[in-house]
């Protein structure tokens, strides 16, 4: 509930102007999928009102999503389910293709139980019915927290990876300097 810890509840102004620092002192980006556009006005209020700075883009086929994920740059996808003419798992589908660790949130009225673990399987980080929009601020705070974890911890191992890589290196080629060091006769 709003009265949880770590909600954005009980945040302060300044820590709730951007997700868990994940958008890193600027509006948190949050691209809608969805035809109707004031449902979409409905779900901002709700992040706004929970005291985010949002900044968002509303695109309502493919063509647009797949210019405001590469032009936009968003934290946070948030989509309906069904649509006429294009759908949400469509959208989940081209945004794992495009931006496979930017959160993707169904934010639907028509989401049935088999629906919604179908998208979770196929990589949804939640899904919010449009009847219960007050949970919607804490589910976007949780998967952009979390995608942002997941960045810092792909950049670790990769940095990881990078110092093994260079101390294989200076242990494979360190015989051979050791050798070339204790030739005899050499001075």
């Amino acid at each position: 509930g709003a009265d949880q810890p770590g909600t954005a509840m009980n945040l302060s102004r300044a820590e709730r102007t951007t997700v868990e620092g994940a958008a890193r002192n600027e509006a948190l980006r949050v691209l809608m999928v969805e035809d109707v556009p004031t449902e979409a006005e409905l779900e901002l209020r709700e992040l706004k009102r929970a005291g985010l700075t949002v900044q968002s883009r509303i695109v309502t086929d493919e063509t647009m999503f797949r210019d405001a994920v590469t032009t936009f740059g968003p934290h946070v996808i948030l989509s309906d389910f069904s649509m006429p003419g294009w759908d949400g798992m469509a959208a989940l589908a081209v945004a794992r293709e495009l931006c496979p660790y930017t959160p993707f949130i169904f934010v639907s009225g028509t989401l049935g139980e088999e629906y919604a673990i179908r998208a979770l399987q196929n990589g949804a980080a939640d899904y919010v019915l449009k009847t219960n929009l007050v949970r919607l601020p804490a589910a976007v705070e949780r998967a952009v927290r979390e995608a942002r974890e997941h960045e810092i911890r792909l950049k670790a191992e990769a940095e990881l990876e990078a110092l093994h890589e260079r101390l294989h290196s200076i242990f494979t080629t360190l015989a051979d300097m050791l050798w070339s060091v204790l030739l005899p006769g050499r001075e």
